[in-house]
């Protein structure tokens, strides 16, 4: 991120650069000069402005284990040391969440001890709205008392004031494919949300994926040398997995957006990746930071694992993505451990809170169900009074998610009662009452539809040439309300009145 000046000084040599097994081998220019170095990364002190009117984000905390949440519990096992050590860790990852402000969080190696008030996730969210408010933050509770077996889980949270969790929270694990291999793979956690603004639902998806830093030659995944490292077709298997669930639609959403997020551990152009993007998936980083950006740095080399793709109905409405700089850049020696440190240069903010920058992807929902409601009335004209005529009601979602709550009411015209069913649609309507029809509520799939059709009377008191409308009305919960055109027909004419000649006959008598 720096630049060094021309006009080095210095001693040249070849050795180790690395704490590679075995390292890497290059050539180290130590300088006997003071080096003039320029910076051309500054700092920020929030991402770039992504857009939209929500953001979801993806961040791994770095192991954050929070003891057995009472104050003691340390070391944990993974994470912080003492309860010095998670005071400095658990500053700068609120810090940061707080300088991101996303309306849903994605978190991968949050400790997997569940959700009760001791919990790890539970006193993350404590700490956010300690500094925001009470109620900014909660967190997505599974239901389980943890998500797999590992020490570290993914987890979600999310501001209620901005967006809603719709039903229960699914998880993905090898209970659905074994090729999702859940002692490796850590479990996925999928939600839908609502935002509230809109009514607008979809469905989020937060992953850590196996790492490269052991091997999985005991399930048949060794390094091949390609560069992917080690359990590439661990992870490959795992999204192929992946994408298949989410097109079965795992939270009922009856929505077609997906967002997937997370650490997959597979860097832009590994197989996993180029899985989802078969899929149809967008790699948001790649269209909005293109081929430079990175999210890790690891032995000097960048890359982003760090992902966020979107299937093709969601990423219409991105507005935009981007790595928050925060980690990657930043030297591991300002971090929250206290240990090995001539001096401390730790400071309480969002710099080097973790290893891994986080991802901020902007959303602009919009309604993408197109539901039409028509009526139609066979015959239209020359209808006696007392005769029968035959309504029919199509209901169509031609957009391409699913219409949820779809009612239709109808209320006959005094000209006509209600006689008989021929066509009922999807469920048996009640008895009309006062002439009042009501079907419904309906979960109408995009491209699917219903159709009803019944008879009424014409009554016999109706006007000669009188002319009858009738429409129905349709509410639902996300693609809006509306009246049907009018079905009209019309009465036939007063027949005319038959005057009849009678004639009589003439007798002359004569005298």
């Amino acid at each position: 991120g720096d630049v060094v000046q021309a006009g080095l000084t210095g001693v040249l040599d070849n050795g180790p650069i690395n704490s590679g097994s075995p390292p890497t081998t290059d050539y180290r220019l130590h300088p006997t000069e003071p080096v003039s170095i320029t910076r051309v990364n500054a700092r920020t002190d929030a991402p770039t402005d992504v857009g939209g009117r929500l953001r979801v984000a993806s961040f791994n905390v770095l192991n954050y284990f929070n003891g057995d949440g009472q104050g003691g519990g340390f070391p944990t096992s993974r994470g912080a040391d003492t309860p010095e050590e998670f005071g400095r860790q658990r500053t700068k990852i609120i810090t940061a969440l707080l300088a991101m402000d996303a309306d849903i969080v994605g978190l991968m190696e949050i400790e997997n001890d569940g959700y009760d008030q001791y919990s790890a996730i539970q006193d993350l969210v404590n700490g956010l709205n300690a500094a925001s408010g009470a109620t900014t933050y909660a967190f997505i509770d599974p239901g389980v008392p943890q998500i797999g077996t590992d020490e570290i889980a993914v987890g979600l949270i999310y501001k209620p004031a901005t967006v809603a969790p719709v039903g229960s929270a699914a998880i993905l694990n090898s209970t659905f494919d074994p090729g999702f291999i859940d002692t490796l793979n850590r479990p996925a956690l999928a939600q839908t949300f609502v935002e509230r603004a809109t009514g607008e639902r979809f469905t989020v998806v937060v992953n850590h994926l196996k790492s490269k830093g052991s091997s999985c030659s005991f399930v048949g995944d060794p390094d091949t040398g390609d560069g992917q490292g080690n359990c590439n077709l661990t992870r490959t298997r795992a999204m192929t997995v992946e994408v298949n669930w989410l097109a079965t639609d795992p939270t009922n959403s009856g929505d077609p957006d997906f967002l997937i997020i997370g650490d997959l551990n597979a860097y832009a152009m590994e197989d996993p990746i180029t899985v989802a993007k078969n899929a149809g998936y967008t790699n948001l980083i790649q269209q909005y930071m293109g081929m430079e950006a990175y999210s890790y740095i690891f032995d000097g080399m960048s890359g982003y694992l760090d992902h966020a793709l979107a299937n093709p109905s969601l990423s219409a409405q991105v507005t935009g993505a981007t790595e928050w700089h925060i980690n990657a850049d930043e030297p591991s020696v300002i971090d929250y451990n206290t240990e090995h440190k001539l001096q401390d240069l730790y400071a309480p903010t969002a710099f080097r809170s973790s290893d891994h920058d986080p991802v901020v992807v902007g959303l602009n929902l919009v309604n993408q169900t197109a539901l039409t409601v028509t009526k139609t009335v066979t015959p239209t004209t020359d209808v006696s009074p007392g005769g029968v005529v035959t309504y029919t009601i199509v209901v169509r979602n031609n957009g391409t998610a699913r219409a949820n709550g779809v009612l239709l009411t109808d209320t006959l015209p005094v000209e006509v009662d209600f006689d008989t069913w021929v066509v009922r649609g999807s469920a048996q309507p009640p008895v009309p009452t006062n002439d009042v029809i009501t079907w419904g509520p309906w979960s109408v799939a995009a491209g699917d539809g219903y159709t009803v059709t019944f008879r009424a009377l014409v009554t016999t008191s109706v006007a000669y040439e009188a002319t009858v409308t009738n429409t129905v009305q349709f509410a639902s919960l996300d693609a809006g309300s509306g009246t049907s055109d009018g079905a009209v027909f019309t009465i036939e004419s007063e027949p005319p009145v038959e005057v009849r000649s009678i004639f009589m006959p003439v007798v002359v008598r004569n005298h």
